[in-house]
Order: C-alpha cells, then structure tokens, then sequence
C-alpha cells in the first residue's frame, strides 16, 4: 500500500476540520435566512403598503447592519488564536472589550435606525407606506441589544471551534422567532395586533430570552468554566479592544461596499424592462442562497487559521487556506454546473416556465444563470481568501479590494458593457463579474505574500 506522507495527513486534517466547522454554519445561517423568508410572507399579509414598507426600511436595515455586526467577525479572529495558545485569561479578556464594544456600538445603530424617518422621506413613496416603515424601523430599535449579544456569542462559540452550538441555537431561537413575531404581528394569545411593528417587538422579545439562555448556559456549563466569561466585564484593556476595531472595521467597511455595489447594479437593471429586472433577482437569490457556503467555508478557515497560528503550527495554515479553496471550488463548481446545465429545472421553481407570457424571463434568466455559473466561481473563491487574509489579521486588503474590484472594475465595466456596448441586463452582470475575477486574482496574490511571509520555525 501507498504511503501517506505527512503533508497530505496534515491536509486530510485540515480539510476534515473546515467541513466539520463548516457544515454548522452553513445550517445556521440557512435557518436564519427562511426566518427572514417566513417575516416578510407574514407582512405581506398585512398589506401592500406594509410590504413595500418593510422593503424600504429592511434595505436601510440591511446596509447598518452588515457594516456594524460586520465588526464583530474580529471576535473569532482574536478568540481562535488563544484558543490554540490555550491561554484562557486573554480569552476572558477579549470577551470583556467585545461584551463593551457592543454596548457602545448600541449607540451610532439605535441613532441610526432612529434616522430612518429622514432618510425615507426623500423617497417617492406615500405618507401611508413612510408612516409603516418609520414604525417598523423604530420597532427594531428594541432588537438591537440582544441581536448584538446573540452576535458575540455565536463568535466566541465559533472562535473555539464548537460551531455545532450556533447550530443549535439557530435551531432553538428561530421558531421561538417566528412565533412571537407572528402573535405580535397578528394579535394573537390576547395581545394587541401590532401590525409590521410586531416584527421588531418578536426580534426583540426572542432574542433577549435568546440571550438571557447563553448568560445561563455560559455560567453553568463545565467546559465554559476556563474561558471566565464574564470575569473581566467593566476592566478596560486597550490592546484587545483596539484590536477588535481594528480588525473589524476593515470588515464592516468592506459588507457595506459589496452591498451597496450590488444595490447599484440592481438600480441601473431598473433602467430596461422589468422582465430584466425580474430576471435579475430570481438569479440574484441564488447567488445569495450558495455563497451561504462559501462565508461559512471562510468563517472555518479563519477559525482554523487562528487555532493554527495560536498553536505556531505554521505549515498547518498554509493547509488551511488551501484546503478551503479547494472546497469552496467544489461547491461552487457543482452549483454552477446546475446553472449551465440544468437551468429550467432552477427557474420552475419561482416560475411557469411553460407559461407562454414567462417565456422571455425564463430566457433571459437562464442567460443571466450562465454568467453567474462563471461568476460565483470566482466570488466563493475571493471570499475564502478573505477569510484566510481575517484570519492572518489582513482585513485591510480585503477592504480595498473590494473597493477596486467591485466599483472601480465592476460598476464601471458594468456600465460600459449594458449601456454603450447595449447588452442590458447580461452586460450589468457580465460587469460585476469582470470586477470579481480581478478582484480574486488580486487578493489570491496578495495571500500568498502573507502564506510565504509566514515563520516557519
């Protein structure tokens, strides 16, 4: 029999522990995307006018929330590395400053959200649907704290490897979730109907008993006992909180600018038929629903980079990042194959695809689907690097990155190719996905400077 050498022991491990860390998160985040789902049916019960509503309001929601919470991501990244050091105090001290910067950034999002109102009013929209929406927006106020603490913990969970736990608690709060929301929302059990604000009030509501469990279960727990959680609460310690900030910002900074590229592409596919922007959003689902994988790929491989510099096995991050390129490869390889080869059988399941009225969306979707076989490729496989760079303490260049690849490559090539060169729809996407492979390409540069950078001894 062939000998195994140590290195491909070494990336068998390494690629056992991403899929294992992985396959949680991919769970989790699904969870909380059919939550999502299920909300937006309830007001779309409701009304109209609640519905477009809660649009407005969740697409300002949206952008806060990704440049805020994406701070926290540094969590994991400090936690991972002393958790391979096996030096608990400065876990316990690291979670002192995040339980204290999420408090304070309390703050900026609740002055935010409270924003809203002026925001909304340089809309079109009528005072009815701006009535709604600023209600909605000042019924998520109330979700804000413990949507923060569910947030630190899952990373800390995360951060030591027990992904399995954010796993759970999805599958415990979610439908806490949609039941309250739906008893606030329709006035049910002898509460009041509070309409589209119940949607903020059930968040609320499930997320402080969310959190009110973690305190619990983080005091009583055996194996949570080393890591004193919440010994050093109110001690200032300036290295790990500067860290947090300084390597979440970059993070935060870099959601928002991917978002809002995409809020652009999806403004300028409103300037042709609305066949083309209905295309445009079925496609641009399942872009979301799949790259769901590739974050949560990116979350193990920071993790596990983190552990492996906590534990000076230097070799082993290396592996790491390989052995999650690799694996955001297949996965997107195989969804992308759907696309080429299988995409009636993807589009049946928003539309008719029979339906002779259907027949120029479902053809201008699948051509969209051809492009984002290509695309999503590229993009799983960016997104893993950055993960790899998050777990190196390299945030900085991801944030750039973006910037570059997504507005000045994509949005730019965008523009060209659907306006002056008149491929529409296809152009718009044909542009953002110009800007993804140069993007990848860049960033996969700049990782391998910081894999070979790294001391081998």
């Amino acid at each position: 029999m062939p000998l195994i050498t140590p290195t491909a022991q070494a990336v068998k491990r390494e690629i056992n522990e991403t899929v294992m860390l992985s396959l949680p998160l991919i769970g989790s985040w699904l969870i909380y995307s059919l939550s999502t789902f299920i909300g937006t049916a309830m007001i779309g019960h409701l009304s109209e006018d609640a519905l477009a509503a809660s649009v407005l309001t969740n697409t300002l929601w949206l952008v806060i929330s990704v440049f805020f919470f994406g701070i926290f991501n540094s969590i994991s990244v400090l936690v991972s590395r002393q958790y391979g050091a096996r030096n608990m105090t400065a876990i316990s001290e690291i979670m002192s400053q995040a339980f204290l910067l999420g408090a304070l950034i309390c703050i900026p999002i609740g002055l935010a959200l409270m924003s809203v109102p002026m925001v909304l009013t340089l809309t079109s929209q009528s005072p009815e649907v701006l009535t709604l929406a600023i209600t909605y927006a000042h019924s998520l106020l109330w979700s804000v704290p413990g949507t923060i603490a569910l947030i630190i913990f899952e990373h800390f969970f995360n951060g030591i490897g027990k992904t399995k736990i954010s796993l759970f608690i999805s599958l415990i709060e979610v439908p806490i979730e949609v039941f309250l929301i739906y008893i606030f929302v329709f006035g049910k059990l002898g509460l009041p109907a509070y309409g589209i604000a119940g949607v903020g009030y059930g968040l609320a509501v499930s997320f402080t008993l969310t959190t009110i469990a973690l305190v619990l279960y983080s005091c009583t727990a055996k194996f949570l006992k080393p890591y004193m959680l919440f010994n050093r609460i109110g001690v200032f310690h300036k290295q790990y909180f500067a860290e947090l900030i300084q390597i979440g910002l970059p993070v935060g900074i870099m959601y928002v600018i991917e978002v809002g590229a995409f809020c652009t592409a999806t403004i300028m596919m409103a300037r042709f038929s609305t066949v083309v922007l209905a295309a445009h959003q079925i496609v641009f689902q399942y872009l979301g629903f799949i790259l769901n994988a590739a974050f949560a790929i990116a979350q193990a491989v920071s993790i596990r980079i983190g552990q492996n510099i906590g534990k000076q096995q230097y070799s082993e991050v290396r592996y790491s990042s390989y052995a999650g390129i690799g694996l955001v490869f297949v996965a997107m390889l195989i969804m992308s194959l759907l696309y080429l080869f299988a995409p009636q059988w993807l589009l049946s399941i928003d539309i008719n695809i029979h339906a002779p009225e259907n027949q120029p969306l479902v053809k201008e979707a699948a051509l969209l689907m051809i492009v984002l076989a290509f695309y999503q490729i590229f993009d799983g496989i960016r997104i893993v690097c950055a993960g790899a760079l998050r777990g190196l303490k390299d945030t900085r260049a991801a944030m750039y990155n973006s910037i570059i690849s997504f507005w000045l490559i994509g949005i730019t090539c965008a523009y060209f190719f659907a306006f002056v060169m008149e491929w529409h729809g296809v152009g718009i996407w044909l542009g953002m996905c110009a800007g993804v492979i140069a993007g990848t390409i860049m960033l996969g540069v700049r990782l391998g400077r910081k894999l070979n950078g790294i001391d081998a001894g």
